[in-house]
């Protein structure tokens, strides 16, 4: 009866594991295609795609028919018909569960309405944003559960019945298969009978049926799904074979009992060797279970359905989850989901007895989420009537992400040797070439084959030989570990070619000799500009230097700017290594640095041309006037990169205008005092004249005395010297020995206004003087001295004149002024802060004249 039960358990445990692991493959399936359909649609799996379903149906044994089934339960897609049939199910219970909300089902035991074949069904929904779209139903068909049931009946008679039950008492799996639609076989007795008597959890009774007959069964629940798988058999079926052997084995009895007797004697004997022997075995399992928890690699005892039963520290360790972790989880639940499907079927493999044991490279899904590759083998062990899996675990990540590694490195080696737009070649320690790019056959003229038996050194420019030589025995002595030089290769059709060469040298080691690698870039269109720029930078250079023109580079986003010698000159600097823009602008003026700076941000805002003029400070204090112009340079996005210009001297051109202004201001100016004068003048004489002819000769003498003191205001210093004046009105009364008239005083600049008043009471003294004072008689003479006072608090200077008469007439005897003398005070007094005296003594006429002078600001120097 023992052995029975044992039979019927070991069923039960194999039925519940089918079970599960059905399940758990029509779930992985559906739930790829669902992912697949919400992201590409039904199309995914129409047309051509319908083979990618059908590979999926016959990715598993298991796996019965695939459906897809649209939002109103018509077959969109399936694995037994590229066109699917014109079929609804819109009135399953399954279909009818999603629609109304969840997630997944798993239906009872149905007959399909296309095939009519037994099945159960494992569905899950299609929902995007939420909304029911329609659903994928993985069936597995009741045959794939007959091994089950055919062990059975080879050990226990066929009267056995095996099945599966959802905890509603729902049948989902059935063998012998039902006759009807209605789930009841021909002997109705027990699936009535065990509808009632489900215990849904692990256990074993004998029960009596209505009609007295006696029953074994043996319930094992599945941990994920909440199944309960029933194994049934009768009491008569195992009884049966137990009498029939006990019948045709009584006659051994007797002697069994004889033989005994004999036992009995040696039985001392054994007892000893038998506890020698259970020492043994303790000690060897002590020594098993040292190894087992201390070894290097991760080990596991697992169940037939894939569930961790006993692990070690390495393993866990390994996937990062504790011993009680793993108690009870199945291997396929840590398995990255891309290596379940071919790693379930090793095991299928291995538990329908196709292999012993497999090895095999997959993931694990640790705890906390990343992934660990191990090198797994596993190999199954049968034990107590039970079989277990015993896995092997070495954790390889480390060498997985080092093949990766190798493998990216040398595709990316490969790619970058084959497809590198500069040349690259492999060269021997003497030199010759072992591989070549197609790059560098393009920049030296000669293929692959031809160069290979070529040496570096047979296609160097006779003048770069020496220095390539020299830096690659540098290299090969470990001095230096690369080396970078600009060199000639003679081309095969003899014309020369510049490059860029970088070499490195690689070292195996293990004795074998080092090479070369070399990595060469054709520069000879850049020695080309750059031969051409050299020779137009000195043309510029010589043409700004002979035309004192500065040319200037700023590079705005560094903000260095670069002069150039005559840039350096106008700017009174010396050239230094660093040039900045604040650095310039120090140099500017103070008054001008706004109006310069709103003009260069204008130019580097808008992408025109900026022209300006401005003032640079010398060292000296002195003032240097420049123009620039320049044009700016923008990169492809539009944004500003240098602003390009040059400068010129402009002093000479400013200096020549302020002139002009100014003479034009003081012509004005001139003009309206000249004019006031002559009308001072003709109204005075015309008052003085007794007749027609002293008024003409009076105002003859006295225009002609202004017309020559303006011939003097034509000077170009902005003023009248006034000894010039005193010369023009004076000389003409002086002897040949220039010995009557005397001059003395400092050099004093007059004011247009003051110049053309003083000349009129300077001509006004000289004529008197020759008339009536000291240069009427040979005798006579005259002293003109002139001083200049320090400035007062405004700044401005006193002139004293003094006008002294010797030797002439006596002044006493003068009776009242005359015109003369009534003009030269209305002249000078029309002077601000001005006032004239006289004196008339025995030896001559004395007057002094004294006039303030403006201030005489200091101006800066115009230089050029």
């Amino acid at each position: 009866m023992e052995h029975g039960w044992e039979t019927v358990e070991t069923a039960a445990e194999l039925l519940a594991d089918h079970a599960e692991r059905a399940i758990d493959t029509s779930r992985i399936i559906a739930g790829r295609i669902a992912e697949q359909v919400t992201a590409g649609g039904f199309d995914r799996y129409r047309g051509d795609r319908w083979e990618d379903l059908q590979a999926l149906g016959a990715s598993s044994p298991m796996v019965g028919t695939i459906w897809v089934l649209d939002a109103n339960g018509d077959v969109v897609a399936t694995t037994t018909s590229k066109v699917p049939p014109a079929s609804n199910v819109a009135d399953r219970p399954y279909f009818r569960a999603l629609k109304a909300g969840a997630a997944d089902h798993l239906s009872g035991l149905m007959r399909g309405r296309v095939t009519g074949r037994w099945f159960f069904g494992y569905s899950q929904a299609i929902r995007v944003d939420g909304v029911f779209r329609g659903l994928v139903q993985v069936t597995m068909h009741i045959e794939n559960f007959r091994r089950v049931y055919d062990t059975l009946e080879l050990d226990l008679g066929p009267k056995s019945q095996i099945g599966v039950y959802k905890p509603d008492g729902t049948m989902v799996v059935r063998w012998p298969l039902p006759t009807a639609e209605s789930g009841e076989s021909e002997d109705a007795e027990v699936p009535r009978f065990l509808a009632g008597t489900l215990p849904h959890q692990d256990g074993r009774a004998e029960i009596s049926a209505p009609n007295g007959r006696e029953f074994l069964q043996v319930f094992r629940t599945t941990p994920r799904y909440g199944l309960l798988a029933v194994v049934t058999i009768p009491c008569a079926d195992v009884l049966e074979p137990f009498y029939g052997r006990l019948a045709s084995n009584g006659s051994l009895l007797l002697v069994a009992l004889a033989v005994i007797g004999v036992f009995g004697i040696v039985a001392g004997r054994a007892a000893s060797r038998e506890m020698r022997e259970t020492r043994s075995l303790v000690e060897s399992e002590e020594r098993f279970r040292a190894v087992f928890h201390n070894a290097a690699v991760g080990i596991a005892q697992l169940s037939p359905e894939g569930r961790f039963l006993v692990v070690n520290e390495r393993l866990c360790a390994i996937v990062g989850y504790t011993a009680e972790e793993l108690n009870g989880k199945t291997f396929m639940e840590i398995t990255h989901p891309d290596d379940l499907d071919s790693d379930l079927v090793q095991v299928w493999r291995l538990r329908a007895g196709d292999v012993s044991a497999f090895r095999r490279e997959k993931r694990y899904v640790r705890r906390d989420g990343s992934a660990v590759w191990v090198d797994l083998n596993v190999s199954r062990l049968v034990a107590g009537g039970r079989s277990y899996n015993i896995t092997v675990v070495e954790d390889i990540t480390a060498r997985k992400a080092a093949e990766l590694a190798l493998r990216d490195s040398e595709q990316q080696y490969r790619a970058l040797f084959e497809n590198a737009a500069v040349g690259i070649a492999q060269v021997s320690a003497d030199g010759l070439f072992l591989s070549v790019n197609d790059r560098f056959c393009d920049i030296v003229g000669y293929t692959a084959e031809e160069l290979r038996t070529t040496s570096f050194q047979d296609i160097t420019h006779p003048a770069d030989i020496k220095e390539d030589l020299a830096q690659k025995r540098r290299v090969l002595s470990g001095v230096i570990s690369n080396y970078r030089m600009e060199k000639r290769y003679l081309r095969k059709n003899g014309s020369r070619v510049w490059v860029d060469l970088s070499v490195g040298c690689v070292r195996p080691g293990n004795g074998v000799e080092g090479r070369f690698v070399t990595v060469v870039n054709d520069i000879t269109e850049r020695k080309q500009i750059e031969k051409a720029l050299l020779r137009s930078e000195e043309r510029l250079r010589l043409a700004g230097e002979a035309g004192n023109v500065g040319v200037w580079d700023w590079d705005i986003a560094t903000g260095i700017l670069t002069w150039t010698l005559p840039q350096w000159r106008l700017h009174g600097l010396e050239p230094r290594e660093t040039l900045t823009y604040d650095d310039w602008r120090q140099t500017v003026h103070p008054e001008d640095r706004d109006q310069l700076d709103a003009a260069v941000m204008e130019a580097v805002t808008s992408g025109g041309a900026l022209e300006a003029e401005y003032r640079v400070v010398l060292s000296d204090g002195s003032i240097r006037w420049l123009a620039t112009r320049a044009k700016i340079f923008m990169n492809e996005a539009g944004q500003p990169l240098r602003l390009t210009g040059v400068d010129l001297d402009i002093s000479v051109r400013k200096e020549a205008e302020e002139q002009q202004r100014q003479m034009s201001r003081e012509l004005d100016h001139r003009v309206r005092n000249t004019l006031a004068t002559v009308q001072s003048i003709v109204v005075a004489t015309a008052r003085a004249a007794t007749d027609i002819k002293s008024f003409r000769e009076s105002i003859v003498h006295r225009i002609g005395s202004l017309a020559k003191t303006h011939t003097l205001l034509t000077n170009p210093s902005g003023g009248i010297a006034l000894t010039d004046l005193l010369h023009l009105e004076l000389d003409t009364h002086e002897d040949p020995a220039r010995k009557r008239i005397a001059l003395e005083g400092p050099h004093v600049l007059l004011p247009s206004s003051m110049a053309l008043a003083l000349g009129l009471a300077l001509h006004e003294l000289a004529v008197n003087a020759a008339k009536y004072g000291s240069l009427s008689v040979p005798e006579g003479r005259l002293a003109v001295r002139w001083s200049l006072a320090r400035p007062g608090p405004d700044g401005s200077r006193c002139l004293s004149v003094e006008w002294v008469e010797r030797g002439g007439p006596s002044a006493a005897d003068a009776g009242s002024p005359g015109f003369g003398s009534t003009l030269i005070d209305r002249i000078v007094t029309s002077q601000p802060d001005s006032h004239i005296s006289r004196e008339f003594g025995a030896e001559g006429l004395r007057v002094t004249i004294a006039l303030s002078l403006p201030d005489a600001k200091p101006r800066l120097r115009l230089v050029s």
